[in-house]
């Protein structure tokens, strides 16, 4: 008979066997992260686990994950969806409350910061409300030169709209 014809790996797309899942172990590695296998893990490690360096922030305080996750991972990518990519992770809306699906969505590291306590700086200008971060990044600004300038006193506006001179100029005098 004629042979199976060799595929392409799911993951990183180099030709493997034709009973081959991927072509390595790192690679099914990989796919697990991608789609979010590992975010689902820590997030059981960090709610259930004491002797997880996190475990205080989480389970310690009370955080708990929803027994349909925490017993499946197959429904927790059908309630979250696959990981958008490899710069997202697991964020909860609400920090307080437990892990489940009205709770969470995939998030950068950006989305995540400005949905830590302290970080939330809300700002109005021309009618419109955002955080602090967001306007920072609307008007190409640092976000700590943004806080600077409020923080010396200067309107919402000027704060906004001044540029920033050159490397080593002091703008914000």
């Amino acid at each position: 008979g004629i042979p199976p014809m060799n595929r392409r790996c799911f993951t990183c797309g180099t030709e493997i066997r034709y009973n081959a899942k991927t072509c390595s172990v790192e690679c099914a590695k990989m796919r697990y992260r991608k789609i979010g296998y590992i975010s689902w893990q820590g997030m059981i490690q960090r709610c259930t686990y004491p002797k997880n360096k996190r475990y205080a922030r989480y389970g310690g305080r009370g955080i708990k994950i929803c027994s349909r996750w925490r017993k499946s991972f197959a429904a927790f990518i059908s309630d979250m969806g696959p990981r958008p990519s490899l710069q997202h992770s697991i964020e909860r809306r609400k920090g307080s409350r437990d892990y489940k699906k009205a709770n969470c969505y995939w998030a950068t590291h950006a989305q995540q910061t400005e949905n830590r306590p302290g970080t939330t700086h809300w700002i109005t200008f021309q009618g419109k409300r955002q955080l602090l971060t967001v306007w920072a990044r609307e008007f190409g600004l640092n976000t700590l030169t943004l806080r600077y300038r409020l923080y010396r006193g200067w309107s919402i506006r000027r704060a906004l709209t001044t540029t920033t001179g050159p490397q080593g100029s002091n703008s914000c005098q």
